[in-house]
């Protein structure tokens, strides 16, 4: 869940700092800086929490002395995985949703109101036998 919810806050800033008007390249990265530090300050307090877990100082606790490793090994590859896989998926998604959107506007270009007018003229024209 934390992981999902790093990777929503990092689209999210994305997304307005696309909407702001920002290239894709550089809306990622600067999403990527600016959410670096409450990212990494959240994965930092779960791992200091999950140490004595891991370090196991108690008696009898051998028996959860590995979920605290493993847990903490999630914790360490998954915001690296945070990090960089998710900015590198949002740039391929969206920059190739891009690339077709802008592919398919150079073969069928939006009409302006002025060509519909002008449509619309030469039918009824035609229709009227001008």
């Amino acid at each position: 869940g934390l992981v999902a919810k790093y990777g929503i806050v990092l689209v999210d800033y994305a997304i307005t700092l696309r909407e702001r008007g920002m290239p894709i390249p550089e809306a990622i990265r600067e999403s990527a800086s600016i959410r670096f530090r409450p990212i990494l300050m959240t994965t930092a307090a779960m791992i200091m929490g999950m140490l004595p877990l891991a370090l196991g100082f108690t008696e009898g606790a051998e028996f959860r002395k590995s979920m605290g490793t493993v847990i903490i090994g999630g914790l360490t590859s998954s915001l690296l995985l945070t990090l960089f896989l998710v900015p590198v998926m949002y740039k391929v998604i969206v920059g190739g949703i891009d690339r077709w959107h802008q592919r398919r506007l150079k073969l069928h270009p939006p009409l302006s109101d002025v060509d519909l007018f002008d449509a619309g003229r030469v039918e009824e024209g035609e229709l009227a036998g001008v």
